[in-house]
């Protein structure tokens, strides 16, 4: 043996004597594992000790303790790294991450509910179901509630996200009572009287219940889910179980050991038995939570983050280029739309003024004034009315018939409205041609004259020539003409850019992989979901700008048909939602364009399914009537309703009353419906007594003719 041997021999026998004293004290010291105890500490206690024991038989050289601590206790015992392992809810895991560093979850719960199998959790919201005055969710605005604690998330942060979505901001909209752990004492609170409503986390009150101390019959369960697959109540959306994950001073190997044997945990019957889980399983995303927890701006997310430009720049510069050219677009395209509109007003004004001056004509009477008689013949005309004839007398004309002004074209449908009016006392409005060749173009309007028994004596007429304003009508369609294809054409092309810029979003975050926090990949999310929205608002506004110019022609069609075709198509949604529909009134054959009026029943009773109170099933009642000359419809709901004050803005492009969180939708639809009824020359309106109160959407068309083909009272 040389020399060098000798001395690394030495090196060794050094070595086992320095650390073989530190391996077997740290061998010696046992293994804690916290628990947080939500129900009572002897129950938690009582409950997780089997573990500890089966965790020693997986490892016999090792001791593990089981604490049951309430969060406070929890959260000084990780600080202190006095504890090795941590089992707790999602929430308080996500807190524990970033104030400690735990680690990743080694394994998720898995337990039972009512003999199930479950790896998710939700949570609940009560009240006494004697209370009348609280049947849904937005009757616990100014109430008092009890919870725990504002750190659970079963047992405040699920409810007070769903209570968020409704526009209730905990704890400024209500009162909020802290009970502390167990759950029992939110139970507690409620049944005496202290609390309006309480929040726990699903299973509680079942498990309270089987212990005898809880009659659940006492209780009403608000915005109670629709959860086939989950066997216990629930008021919200559901999260992964509790995780259960290592301080960051646990040595890996006995991190790999503790994880192994939670996961052959479920072939020890015994234990899981006394536990009563299942067992764990492979770790969730608990992404959810996080992002849950950052929406409203509860711990370890109350600050917001600090960010320099030259951060900003550095770490997303292709997503801001990106979003610069998206912008540069979008501005481009409102500075046209706003040049448009100028013209717009411009011509709005030029009518504007020549209104005006035609009122002032009507004062001193330079345009055509003249009387007929019964016999539609010419008695008088004012020499405004010769001069537009080209006369100087009006002897020449005295006695003529008046359609001998008129082109043979027009005639027949004149002759009817002077008629009209001599036989019913009613004014007369129309316009005409001339008789001649020449392309020029009046207006007239006939009063009736009656003497003091209402009898018709003659009729007085006023004519104005409407050549000129007839063509700037035909130049203002064309402009608008123009408008909505320039609106076609630049959403179209805008969507391939914009899908590009999505792509290279895509493909940079791909790129990027694990060099992105969540918090940063978040902020791609945000993007790309942006680039989304702005293609789906796009595509809105492709079917508007096409709208009027490339459905059908109109033809005469059974309403009742275009009803039944909008029913089918939204029949998805009706079974979804469960509502209850009404059919009622006579539905009329109608000249219409039968692509363009089913899409505007589909959108109303459409909107009338999607905008519905949580908790509350939809009922919506679609009803027909002839009025005179016109078609009416109308779908009434139960809905949320509309501010008075707000529903002038309904109807106008990319406006939404309600927030994109709570109902989806690019703000387009009304402008649709009423592009589509001022197309078919009729109008829309809405009406409502305030939020939560329900609207009715009318639509009114003329109709040439009436024939009422379906008239059946209908509950679907």
């Amino acid at each position: 043996m040389n020399i060098l041997e000798l001395l690394f021999c030495k090196a060794c026998v050094w070595l086992l004597v320095l650390v073989m004293p530190l391996t077997l004290a740290y061998a010696a010291e046992p293994v804690k594992i916290g628990v947080l105890a939500f129900r009572p500490k002897p129950q938690t206690l009582a409950q997780w000790q089997p573990l500890a024991a089966a965790l020693k038989q997986a490892m016999p050289e090792r001791d593990f303790v089981i604490e049951a601590l309430t969060y406070p206790e929890l959260d000084s015992a990780v600080a202190s790294r006095s504890l090795d392992f941590v089992l707790t809810n999602p929430g308080h895991y996500v807190l524990l991450t970033k104030r400690s560093g735990l680690s990743a979850p080694l394994a998720t719960l898995a337990g039972y509910e009512q003999g199930k199998v479950v790896t998710v959790f939700g949570g609940v919201i009560f009240s006494l179901a004697k209370q009348a005055n609280i049947e849904g969710l937005a009757d616990l605005r100014g109430k008092t509630i009890a919870a725990v604690s504002t750190d659970s998330i079963g047992g405040y942060q699920m409810q007070a996200y769903e209570l968020k979505h409704l526009d209730i901001q905990l704890p400024h909209d209500a009162r909020l009572l802290v009970t502390g752990v167990p759950q029992d004492k939110v139970v507690d609170a409620v049944l005496s009287g202290r609390a309006h409503a309480g929040f726990v986390r699903t299973g509680t009150l079942e498990a309270i219940a089987r212990e005898g101390k809880l009659d659940i019959a006492r209780l009403r369960i608000l915005n109670r889910q629709n959860l086939p697959d989950f066997p216990v109540q629930a008021s919200t959306r559901l999260y992964p179980e509790w995780p259960f994950a290592a301080l960051p001073h646990i040595d890996e190997s006995l991190a790999r050991h503790v994880a192994a044997a939670l996961f052959r945990l479920e072939e020890n019957p015994a234990a899981t038995r006394a536990m009563g889980i299942h067992g764990f399983v492979i770790p969730a995303d608990y992404t959810p939570v996080s992002d849950m927890l950052r929406e409203l701006r509860m711990p370890p997310f109350e600050a917001t983050p600090e960010f320099t430009l030259q951060d900003v720049w550095r770490q997303y510069r292709w997503w801001a280029v990106a979003t610069l050219m998206a912008g540069a677009l979008i501005l481009l395209l409102v500075l046209r739309l706003l040049l448009s509109n100028r013209r717009l007003d411009a011509g709005r004004r030029i009518v504007q003024q020549s209104e005006e001056r035609y009122r002032l004509l009507v004062e001193s009477s330079p345009f055509c004034i003249h009387e007929i008689d019964l016999q539609g013949r010419l008695l008088s005309m004012n020499k405004a009315g010769l001069d537009m004839l080209g006369l100087d007398d009006f002897r020449k004309i005295r006695g003529m018939p008046y359609l001998g002004a008129v082109s043979k074209q027009d005639a027949e449908h004149v002759g009817a409205l002077l008629q009209d009016a001599i036989d019913y006392g009613t004014s007369s409005h129309f316009e005409f041609s001339a008789a001649d060749d020449a392309p020029l173009y009046f207006k007239s309007c006939f009063i009736p004259i009656k003497d003091a028994n209402g009898k018709v004596l003659k009729l007085m007429g006023i004519t104005e020539d409407t050549t000129k304003r007839r063509e700037f009508d035909e130049e203002l369609k064309r402009s608008n003409v123009e408008l909505e294809q320039f609106s076609y054409a630049v959403s179209h092309d805008m969507r391939q850019p914009l899908r590009m810029i999505s792509s290279y979003l895509q493909l940079l975050d791909r790129s990027l992989g694990d060099q992105l926090d969540s918090e940063k990949r978040d902020y791609f999310n945000f993007a790309i979901e942006g680039a989304k929205r702005i293609d789906q608002m796009l595509v809105a506004l492709l079917e508007y700008s096409r709208m009027g110019r490339m459905g059908e022609p109109p033809s005469w069609t059974d309403s009742r048909t275009l009803l039944d075709a909008a029913l089918q198509f939204l029949q998805p949604a009706i079974v979804e939602a469960q509502a209850r529909l009404y059919i009622m009134g006579d539905w009329p054959q109608i000249l219409a364009s039968h692509d363009e009026i089913q899409r505007l029943i589909q959108n109303l009773i459409g909107n009338a399914i999607k905008y519905r109170v949580a908790g509350r099933t939809p009922e919506i009642t679609v009803c027909s009537e002839t009025v005179k000359n016109e078609w009416h419809m109308y779908v009434t709901d139960n809905g949320v309703g509309i501010i008075p004050g707000q529903i002038k803005r309904l109807f106008q492009v990319f406006q939404r009353l309600q927030s994109r969180e709570a109902y989806e939708g690019t703000g387009i639809g009304l402008a649709l419906c009423r592009k589509i009824a001022e197309h078919h020359k009729g109008r829309i309106w809405a009406e409502s007594a305030g939020v939560d109160q329900g609207s009715r959407f009318c639509v009114a068309l003329p109709v040439m003719r009436a024939g009422a083909i379906s008239a059946r009272d209908e509950t679907i």
